[in-house]
Formats: C-alpha cells, structure tokens, sequence
C-alpha cells in the first residue's frame, strides 16, 4: 500500500505499508472468513496505517485492481469506464454480501475470477480503514492508473514527463 501526497507536482511525502488484500487475504482462514480472524485482520490495518502520513486530505482515489474489481462486482457497473464513488456504506454492504458467500459462489454470480474474488473483502477492509483513517466517508475509484497517466505524460512531455515542474 502506498500513500503519496503531491503538491505542484512535488513529491512532499511518501509511505509504503506493508498492507496489502492479497497479503491479507493469505493471513485469514476460511471461504467466507471466520469472524474472529477478521476482527484481528482490522487490528494488523490499524497497527500498519499508524505509519501512514500524517495530514487531512479532502478526497481519496483509488487505481488498485482491488478497488477496480469492488466497483464492478455488480454486472452494470462491469469494467466502469467511468470513474465509480463508492461509499464506506457501499463498502460495507459490499463486504457483507462477499462474506455471506464463498469465493466461488460470488464468482459465478458477478462473471469474476474466485481468485480475484477472495481478495476483494480483505482489500475493502484495507480500504476502509484508510478512509476511517482520514476522516473520509468515500471514496473515487478512477478506471484509469497510475501508469495511463506515466504514458499520457510522456506522450505530451517525451523528454521531460518524469521532471518536476518549477512551482508557480
């Protein structure tokens, strides 16, 4: 997990937790997962977000295949080439409904891979408690990534994409 804060295109601060659905996932018996190892999975986010940077931000976004898969779980939301808001109230429904039914069943419901599947309530969590974290109760699921924007920068910039700007 990775936490970035830029201002004027200047990187001020940066984290990098070891946090991770696929890392939880791992960590947490069971298909759905037992209540108990659950509740000491939210214990570990909590104990690994205190390293988090400190500060108030007023939105939160997110480009991780994690976010992408819990905004298209639904069939008409399925690749949404549309930035998707979800809220900590969606998140929780979602996360319901997910540890309801095993990894399997969900995915012959929602067209997904079970795979992907048995990381999606474990990276609600995460992202969950990072919007708890700062105060947020949603959050933009953006279809695009980090890397559409790397290349739409060096197709405008070839020589200088990657060079912070003079702030101004």
């Amino acid at each position: 997990l990775e936490f970035r804060r830029l201002l004027f295109r200047s990187l001020r601060v940066s984290a990098s937790l070891p946090v991770g659905a696929a890392l939880l996932a791992a960590s947490i018996p069971g298909d759905p997962p037992r209540p108990l190892p659950w509740a000491l999975a939210a214990i570990r986010i909590g104990a690994g977000l205190g390293a988090a940077p400190a500060g108030w931000p007023t939105r939160m976004y997110s480009t991780g295949g994690t976010a992408h898969n819990l905004a298209g779980l639904e069939r008409d939301r399925k690749g949404h080439p549309a930035a998707v808001r979800l809220t900590l109230a969606d998140l929780d429904e979602i996360t319901a409904r997910l540890m309801r039914s095993s990894a399997p069943k969900v995915a012959r419901r929602s067209g997904e891979d079970a795979r992907r599947v048995a990381l999606l309530a474990p990276g609600a969590l995460i992202l969950a408690a990072i919007a708890q974290r700062y105060a947020l109760d949603e959050m933009t699921v953006l279809p695009e990534g980090v890397r559409d924007g790397m290349i739409l920068a060096a197709a405008r910039d070839p020589d200088g994409w990657w060079k912070d700007r003079p702030e101004p």
